[in-house]
């Protein structure tokens, strides 16, 4: 948008895969510019999308979520590992064991011990 320098990327619902309630938990956005019914993701909702999808670019994105004090990792591992009852859960356990290789290279060696305690605590599921 040029009048206020962001750019939005609307992304339809049947696209991505949230956690449940994630709805409950939008977020008004642009308000003070402008804008009107325009809603965005809660933060960990957008960044448990994004671990599902589990590019790179993903996880880097999630480190540097981490890095800046945007989201806090207990609460985006309680969002990740609710999308058990999705037609996604089998990649769950992977996507987790990822994430902790990605935060060990960022350095955030605690975070990745947080996330395999949660791959530890039930061999079946995460």
């Amino acid at each position: 948008m040029r009048e206020t320098g962001t750019h939005l990327h609307p992304v339809g619902v049947g696209t991505i895969t949230l956690p449940p309630g994630w709805a409950e938990r939008l977020v008004p956005f642009g308000v003070e510019d402008g804008l009107k019914n325009v809603w965005a993701l809660e933060i960990h909702d957008l960044a448990s999308s994004k671990l599902i999808v589990g590019r790179d670019k993903d996880y880097d994105f999630i480190v540097e979520l981490l890095r800046r004090g945007l989201i806090e990792l207990q609460t985006l591992l309680a969002r990740f590992v609710a999308l058990r009852d999705t037609p996604y859960a089998g990649a769950i356990r992977d996507r987790l064991a990822h994430l902790a290789q990605h935060l060990d290279r960022a350095r955030l060696h605690a975070e990745a011990s947080a996330v395999r305690r949660i791959l530890a605590s039930d061999p079946s599921h995460p």
